[in-house]
């Protein structure tokens, strides 16, 4: 039984290691993935318990190791055992599992995006510093820290923000085998307790590892299951 942790912010790529061996902590898509399909594959693996301490981070990030993690979950059992915290991009990457634990004091849920920028003009002019920017194309600016958003620019950036909300609905509808018209009013954002997040539907069952390990254990119904080893990622 392999446990997989997810342990800090979602984000895009690949961790990078400085000189000394060392590099920013968090769940990195490219290579969280890439330990998913290598555990997807394993046969020495019969299934995977899916360890969650998230606040959550990149949409894109979420969305390529949700995708993964459901193809996991086609060949071999897969739970997921929330720690702390498993909100937004933490919740995401949660939906696919066939069983999920958390404790009565989790939070979770969250299941919403905002996007947004910082705009600097007026440190700018604090600082003397004159900013001119030179764009070429539409929207080329869009991010640019030295202008607000333009009404065009700005419905832009919603749309994005609403088609991101869609595919969590849809992503934590297919999940938890419910419509994605009894997941909308329960999202929106909304942060739950393990305990409200249970009366909800958003989790199976309150309990910690070791419930999870039990209930994977017993799921794999081979002989000796119960004795399996762990091996932790």
């Amino acid at each position: 039984v392999a446990v997989l942790c997810a342990s800090g912010t979602i984000m895009d790529g690949q961790a990078e290691t400085d000189p000394f061996g060392g590099g920013a902590a968090g769940v990195y898509a490219l290579d969280f993935v890439k330990e998913i399909r290598k555990l997807a594959d394993d046969e020495d693996v019969a299934a995977v318990v899916l360890r969650v301490d998230s606040p959550g981070g990149s949409a894109t990030a979420s969305e390529q190791i949700a995708s993964a993690l459901k193809e996991l979950r086609e060949k071999k059992p897969l739970v997921v055992s929330m720690s702390s915290l498993a909100a937004s991009g933490g919740y995401y990457i949660s939906a696919p599992a066939q069983r999920i634990f958390a404790e009565p004091t989790t939070l979770t849920g969250s299941i919403g995006v905002f996007g947004g920028k910082l705009v600097l003009t007026g440190t700018y002019e604090k600082l003397g510093v004159t900013v001119t920017p030179f764009e070429r194309g539409r929207r080329a600016g869009l991010f640019s820290m030295a202008a607000k958003f333009t009404p065009d620019e700005r419905a832009a950036v919603q749309k994005q923000l609403d088609e991101i909300y869609d595919r969590f609905l849809e992503i934590v509808a297919e999940g938890r085998g419910r419509k994605r018209g009894e997941i909308e009013p329960i999202a929106r954002g909304r942060v739950w307790t393990g305990a409200q997040a249970l009366q909800r539907g958003l989790v199976d069952e309150l309990g910690g590892l070791h419930e999870a390990l039990a209930w994977v254990r017993k799921k794999i119904a081979t002989p000796g299951a119960e004795t399996l080893p762990l091996r932790v990622y």
